[in-house]
């Protein structure tokens, strides 16, 4: 049985000198496992269309 916690941190405002638009910047969350990062970039855990959250 696998047990997860998290926590995601969704910015009130976004950040306005992110480029959204260029496909080439990195964005994904940072996925860490008992306080070790695994990816600094988990673009598999969230949609393109939510990239602002990273």
């Amino acid at each position: 049985m696998a047990s997860y916690k998290s926590i995601l941190f969704a910015p009130k405002e976004v950040n306005m000198y992110q480029n959204l638009s260029d496909p080439n910047v990195e964005y994904g969350p940072k996925l860490y496992v008992q306080n070790v990062l695994i990816l600094e970039h988990a673009k598999e855990l969230m949609p393109v269309w939510l990239r602002f959250i990273s």
